[in-house]
């Protein structure tokens, strides 16, 4: 029976501990991408095979010497900038790690391996462990199978924020924190303990850290479960700048389809007119007739105020509104026909700020909108003012709308604030004069 449980239980282990790690790294890919070489992309498999069969104790100093070769590998082996690979390499240590330091401290102190031999006792342990790691990493793979985790860096940076309390946690229960406690030298032990103090130093911190390390394990969870939220947060906001960019795409369509069914209905009396005029042998009156024809506004709907056929399309639609509540809109653009904002952001920005505008110049008796965009040396700015027609109420340094529903209202602002924040470029909103006044400044990579 125990040559049958020594050939068989090494079987059952690795096997189980090598589908725990294939999970984890799937998992690991739903947040960062792989490089090309396929040397490269096996290394994550035999990091994280290796760190769950590891021995680590608590007050042992395995747990700190791991963590390198964690950084190093998501360095390494992954695509990307170095925080998000920093972020996801600490996270998976900090949700490993600690279950290793208590399965193996609480079995190596309490569990004697007099009766089964010291291999099996060490593969009765790898199987604890296993199955353990088994049920996390399939856990933490179907709830982040169908996701592609994407973030912009302020959220890494809040979630790399996050995962210091737990990191120094463990690294305070390695051998660099409690591990003169647990493991104190020789000379140390004879000249600061007796039997008995030591014994009861080390019982307290024991106990401590069986209630401290679950912690840190549930706060990995927890932060595993949080960028999950917050991805997909980002990916409906996403959706939604997708959304207001196909209104203004079919706004747009249906702007001009409505011209060309007034050019119709204007071009049989132009016909009739031409016609007459030829049977009446006018041929120079006939030749301006047409010429006048051709160069007015009603052949030329669509404006071409800039270069850039995204802005070129927003101003259109917004401007087209403003005609019709008689806005005058009194603009100066200076941009090249492309800027390195996303088209998605780019509409997103311009169409919430000009709506804004347009939403408080109405209820306003100065309907006039200024509008001022520059692109050069490297940043993009922007300066909108328009009157206020109703005075807008602040609330911690933000503006709320006014209007009756306005839970559907004020996302503008702050999908603008957003879109700012995203690509670190400042926001100033300022309000003199009976006017209200929005100043953007982006910086961009070229």
């Amino acid at each position: 029976m125990k040559l049958f449980l020594n050939l068989l239980l090494p079987i059952i282990n690795y096997t189980v501990l090598g589908l725990a790690t294939y999970f984890l790294v799937q998992s690991s890919l739903k947040i960062l991408k792989p490089v090309k070489n396929k040397i490269l992309k096996i290394i994550p498999y035999v990091l994280f095979f290796n760190s769950l069969g590891i021995q680590s104790w608590i007050g042992d100093e395995n747990p700190f010497i791991i963590l390198p070769f964690y950084i190093l590998v998501f360095l390494i082996c992954y695509k990307g900038d170095f925080l998000p690979k920093l972020v996801t390499a600490l996270l998976f240590y900090i949700l490993i790690t600690p279950i290793n330091m208590l399965i193996d401290t609480i079995f190596s102190r309490y569990l004697n391996d007099y009766f089964i031999g010291a291999f099996l006792y060490s593969q009765f342990i790898l199987s604890i462990k296993a199955t353990v790691f088994i049920i996390i990493s399939l856990v933490l793979y179907r709830f982040i199978k169908d996701k592609n985790i994407k973030l912009p860096k302020n959220l890494w940076y809040l979630l790399f924020g996050l995962l210091i309390g737990p990191f120094f946690v463990i690294v305070g229960f390695t051998r660099f924190g409690v591990g003169d406690l647990l493991y104190p030298s020789s000379s140390l032990k004879s000249h600061l303990f007796n039997e008995e103090s030591y014994s009861i130093i080390e019982f307290i911190t024991l106990r401590l850290s069986f209630i401290i390390i679950p912690f840190v394990i549930i706060s990995a969870i927890s932060i595993f479960i949080a960028m999950i939220i917050l991805s997909k947060q980002e990916e409906l906001k996403e959706m939604e700048n997708i959304n207001n960019m196909k209104e203004l795409y079919y706004e747009g369509i249906k702007n001009e389809q409505k011209s060309i069914r007034l050019i119709k209905h204007d071009m049989n009396n132009y016909l009739l007119t031409m016609e007459n005029m030829l049977e009446n042998n006018k041929v120079e009156e006939t030749k301006e007739f047409l010429k006048s024809l051709t160069s007015s506004s009603s052949f030329n709907k669509t404006r071409q105020i800039t270069r850039n056929e995204v802005i070129n399309a927003i101003l259109d639609i917004k401007i087209n509104t403003m005609e019709d509540y008689n806005i005058e809109f009194d603009y100066e653009i200076s941009t090249s026909e492309s800027i390195e904002i996303s088209d998605i952001d780019l509409s997103a920005l311009l169409g919430n700020a000009l709506d804004n505008a347009i939403e408080a110049t109405v209820k306003a008796l100065d309907k006039k909108i200024v509008f001022r965009l520059k692109v050069e040396k490297g940043l993009f700015m922007l300066k909108i003012e328009n009157p206020i027609g109703e005075k807008p109420i602040v609330k911690e340094n933000s503006f709320l709308s006014t209007k009756r529903n306005s839970s559907n209202h004020g996302f503008g602002l702050t999908s603008i604030r957003e879109i700012v924040s995203k690509y670190k470029g400042n926001m100033d909103i300022n309000m003199e004069n009976n006017k209200f006044i929005l100043v953007i400044i982006i910086p961009l990579n070229s």
